[in-house]
Protein backbone atom coordinates (compact mmCIF):
# COMPACT_ATOMS: atom_id res chain seq x y z
CA UNK A 1 0.00 0.00 0.00
CA UNK A 2 1.31 3.47 -0.88
CA UNK A 3 0.05 5.29 2.16
CA UNK A 4 -2.93 5.73 4.47
CA UNK A 5 -5.99 6.17 2.28
CA UNK A 6 -4.16 6.73 -1.01
CA UNK A 7 -4.15 4.00 -3.64
CA UNK A 8 -1.12 3.37 -5.84
CA UNK A 9 -2.79 4.73 -9.01
CA UNK A 10 -3.78 7.92 -7.22
CA UNK A 11 -0.29 8.38 -5.79
CA UNK A 12 1.33 7.71 -9.19
CA UNK A 13 -0.96 10.28 -10.82
CA UNK A 14 -0.14 12.87 -8.17
CA UNK A 15 3.60 12.21 -8.48
CA UNK A 16 3.47 12.68 -12.27
CA UNK A 17 1.36 15.84 -12.07
CA UNK A 18 3.46 17.29 -9.25
CA UNK A 19 6.66 16.66 -11.17
CA UNK A 20 5.28 18.53 -14.21
CA UNK A 21 4.10 21.46 -12.07
CA UNK A 22 7.43 21.74 -10.24
CA UNK A 23 9.33 21.71 -13.53
CA UNK A 24 7.05 24.46 -14.90
CA UNK A 25 7.50 26.48 -11.71
CA UNK A 26 11.28 26.14 -11.80
CA UNK A 27 11.46 27.28 -15.42
CA UNK A 28 9.07 30.23 -15.19
CA UNK A 29 11.42 32.60 -13.29
CA UNK A 30 14.15 31.92 -15.85
CA UNK A 31 11.92 33.24 -18.59
CA UNK A 32 11.11 36.32 -16.54
CA UNK A 33 14.77 37.02 -15.74
CA UNK A 34 15.47 37.45 -19.42
CA UNK A 35 13.01 40.39 -19.43
CA UNK A 36 15.60 42.29 -17.36
CA UNK A 37 18.38 41.49 -19.81
CA UNK A 38 19.95 38.89 -17.53
CA UNK A 39 20.48 35.24 -18.27
CA UNK A 40 19.13 32.71 -15.77
CA UNK A 41 22.62 32.01 -14.33
CA UNK A 42 23.28 35.75 -13.97
CA UNK A 43 19.98 36.31 -12.19
CA UNK A 44 20.70 33.29 -9.99
CA UNK A 45 24.18 34.58 -9.13
CA UNK A 46 22.79 37.97 -8.14
CA UNK A 47 20.06 36.36 -6.04
CA UNK A 48 22.65 34.16 -4.34
CA UNK A 49 24.81 37.19 -3.49
CA UNK A 50 21.73 39.03 -2.23
CA UNK A 51 21.09 36.21 0.24
CA UNK A 52 24.71 35.37 1.10
CA UNK A 53 25.97 38.96 1.35
CA UNK A 54 29.29 38.03 -0.22
CA UNK A 55 31.02 35.04 -1.74
CA UNK A 56 34.10 33.89 -3.55
CA UNK A 57 34.10 33.12 -7.27
CA UNK A 58 35.09 29.52 -6.41
CA UNK A 59 32.07 29.09 -4.12
CA UNK A 60 29.79 30.64 -6.73
CA UNK A 61 31.06 28.16 -9.34
CA UNK A 62 30.34 25.29 -6.93
CA UNK A 63 26.86 26.56 -6.17
CA UNK A 64 26.04 27.26 -9.82
CA UNK A 65 27.50 23.93 -10.91
CA UNK A 66 29.76 25.48 -13.53
CA UNK A 67 33.48 25.92 -14.06
CA UNK A 68 35.54 28.75 -12.59
CA UNK A 69 36.19 30.32 -16.04
CA UNK A 70 32.43 30.46 -16.73
CA UNK A 71 31.82 32.22 -13.41
CA UNK A 72 34.75 34.55 -14.02
CA UNK A 73 33.28 35.69 -17.37
CA UNK A 74 29.82 36.10 -15.84
CA UNK A 75 31.18 38.13 -12.92
CA UNK A 76 33.16 40.36 -15.30
CA UNK A 77 29.97 41.15 -17.24
CA UNK A 78 27.92 41.81 -14.11
CA UNK A 79 30.73 43.98 -12.71
CA UNK A 80 30.93 45.98 -15.96
CA UNK A 81 27.19 46.63 -15.66
CA UNK A 82 27.68 47.92 -12.11
CA UNK A 83 25.68 45.11 -10.49
CA UNK A 84 28.48 43.69 -8.36
CA UNK A 85 31.98 44.49 -7.20
CA UNK A 86 35.02 42.34 -6.62
CA UNK A 87 37.69 43.12 -4.07
CA UNK A 88 40.71 41.32 -2.59
CA UNK A 89 40.01 38.94 0.29
CA UNK A 90 41.01 40.69 3.54
CA UNK A 91 43.11 37.75 4.80
CA UNK A 92 44.19 35.96 1.62
CA UNK A 93 45.41 38.11 -1.25
CA UNK A 94 45.04 35.17 -3.67
CA UNK A 95 41.28 35.19 -3.24
CA UNK A 96 38.56 37.61 -4.30
CA UNK A 97 35.38 38.61 -2.48
CA UNK A 98 32.28 39.33 -4.58
CA UNK A 99 29.46 41.58 -3.32
CA UNK A 100 26.38 43.19 -4.84
CA UNK A 101 26.41 46.91 -5.42
CA UNK A 102 23.37 48.98 -4.47
CA UNK A 103 22.37 48.78 -8.14
CA UNK A 104 22.70 44.98 -8.07
CA UNK A 105 20.60 44.69 -4.91
CA UNK A 106 17.96 46.93 -6.47
CA UNK A 107 17.90 44.73 -9.59
CA UNK A 108 17.30 41.61 -7.47
CA UNK A 109 14.58 43.33 -5.46
CA UNK A 110 12.90 44.70 -8.62
CA UNK A 111 12.94 41.23 -10.16
CA UNK A 112 11.39 39.71 -7.03
CA UNK A 113 8.81 42.48 -6.80
CA UNK A 114 7.82 41.91 -10.42
CA UNK A 115 7.54 38.14 -9.97
CA UNK A 116 5.55 38.57 -6.76
CA UNK A 117 3.23 41.10 -8.38
CA UNK A 118 2.57 38.79 -11.35
CA UNK A 119 1.86 35.85 -9.06
CA UNK A 120 -0.31 37.95 -6.74
CA UNK A 121 -2.32 39.14 -9.74
CA UNK A 122 -2.91 35.56 -10.89
CA UNK A 123 -3.98 34.44 -7.41
CA UNK A 124 -6.35 37.37 -7.08
CA UNK A 125 -8.21 36.07 -10.16
CA UNK A 126 -9.09 32.85 -8.34
CA UNK A 127 -12.39 32.36 -6.58
CA UNK A 128 -12.30 32.38 -2.79
CA UNK A 129 -12.75 28.59 -2.80
CA UNK A 130 -9.87 28.14 -5.26
CA UNK A 131 -7.64 30.45 -3.21
CA UNK A 132 -8.40 28.44 -0.07
CA UNK A 133 -7.64 25.19 -1.93
CA UNK A 134 -4.38 26.69 -3.16
CA UNK A 135 -3.44 27.70 0.38
CA UNK A 136 -4.07 24.14 1.54
CA UNK A 137 -2.06 22.75 -1.38
CA UNK A 138 0.86 25.07 -0.60
CA UNK A 139 0.84 23.89 3.03
CA UNK A 140 0.87 20.26 1.85
CA UNK A 141 3.70 20.97 -0.62
CA UNK A 142 5.74 22.57 2.14
CA UNK A 143 5.18 19.46 4.25
CA UNK A 144 6.11 17.12 1.36
CA UNK A 145 9.23 19.07 0.44
CA UNK A 146 10.66 19.38 3.95
CA UNK A 147 14.09 17.78 4.23
CA UNK A 148 14.01 14.36 5.86
CA UNK A 149 17.69 14.15 6.79
CA UNK A 150 20.45 16.51 7.89
CA UNK A 151 22.14 15.98 4.49
CA UNK A 152 18.98 17.09 2.68
CA UNK A 153 18.70 20.08 5.00
CA UNK A 154 22.28 21.14 4.26
CA UNK A 155 21.81 20.62 0.51
CA UNK A 156 18.68 22.75 0.63
CA UNK A 157 20.52 25.60 2.33
CA UNK A 158 21.81 26.73 -1.04
CA UNK A 159 19.18 25.30 -3.38
CA UNK A 160 19.64 24.03 -6.87
CA UNK A 161 20.95 27.32 -8.20
CA UNK A 162 22.61 28.56 -5.07
CA UNK A 163 19.61 30.30 -3.65
CA UNK A 164 19.09 30.10 0.06
CA UNK A 165 15.54 29.49 1.25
Amino acid sequence: MSGPGAGRDVVDGIVDALHRVLVMASRRPRVRSSDAGLTAPQASALAYLHRAGESSPRRMAEVQGVSAPVVSRMLARLESEGLLERSPHPHDGRQTVVRLTAQGAAAVEDDRYGRDARLRSRIEQLSEEQAESLAEAVALLALLLQPETDDELLAGATGALGQRP
